[in-house]
């Protein structure tokens, strides 16, 4: 014995159980399809967007054991930006070795938008972790509120 009849409720053809199964997978496929193509037109558009805040390469003055590290930090957004900067002194696997604030060396925390301000941070070392540890200086948005 095969599978059930059914009739079609319009009374026009009558259908099986597996006619409904392969209608009901397609439209599931088609939605899947779907939800696909939009998350790779998000992603895309979301690579292409230029980051709120932009950061220099940092630069590296040592004195002692101590080394004042720069950073530039541009505003690319429309909104003005109060951004919180640390730098970090990394080893060879990205660990933290040391790490702090940077302040802005005009001594406001206002960046208007497409304004530019130079952070600055006193690292220290040991001469031990920079002789045999110490990777790179690098420098990260650790919070960015809105200004009030």
């Amino acid at each position: 014995m095969g599978e059930p009849i059914v009739r079609d409720p319009t009374g026009d053809a009558p259908t099986t159980s597996a006619a409904r199964r392969v209608s009901a997978t397609a439209a599931f496929f088609g939605v899947c399809i779907a939800g696909i193509i939009v998350a790779v037109l998000l992603a895309a558009a979301e690579a292409g967007r230029e980051p709120d805040l932009e950061l220099s390469d940092v630069a590296e003055v040592q004195q002692g054991l101590l080394s004042e590290v720069s950073v530039e930090v541009t505003n690319n957004s429309d909104d003005e930006r109060c951004p919180q900067i640390h730098i970090a002194a990394r080893d060879r696997s990205a660990r933290d070795l040391a790490e702090a604030p940077a302040d802005p060396a005009t001594g406001q925390a206002r960046l208007a938008p497409g304004a530019s301000a130079t952070y600055t941070a006193l690292v220290e070392l040991t001469e031990q972790e920079r002789r045999e540890e110490l990777d790179e200086f690098d420098a990260y948005v650790a919070d960015d509120p809105p200004c009030r």
